[in-house]
């Protein structure tokens, strides 16, 4: 699988996110989200295009993510190439 996100910083707490990625030979995946202080809400839709996608009538997959990324107190909170993490 590889992936690629880009982040677009609104203002001091709320992040813009787009991605997509790719399941080698299975499914396309693109990915919006939005961040706003220590939260992430994401969205994504697996979009299969294998041979088995099509032998399961177009198998495809809506998904909702929410993510907190903690921190510890008086730590100034650090963004990571990897949206993930």
């Amino acid at each position: 699988m590889i992936g690629i996100y880009g982040r677009l910083k609104a203002n001091e707490v709320t992040d813009l996110m787009l991605g997509i990625n790719y399941r080698f030979e299975d499914a396309i995946s693109p990915y919006p989200g939005l961040g706003y202080q220590n939260f992430l809400l994401g969205l994504s839709y697996d979009v299969n295009n294998s041979e088995l996608g099509k032998a399961a009538g177009g198998t495809k997959s809506f998904e909702i993510s929410f993510t907190w990324m903690g921190r510890r107190a008086g730590k100034p909170l650090r963004y990571l190439s990897c949206p993930k993490l």
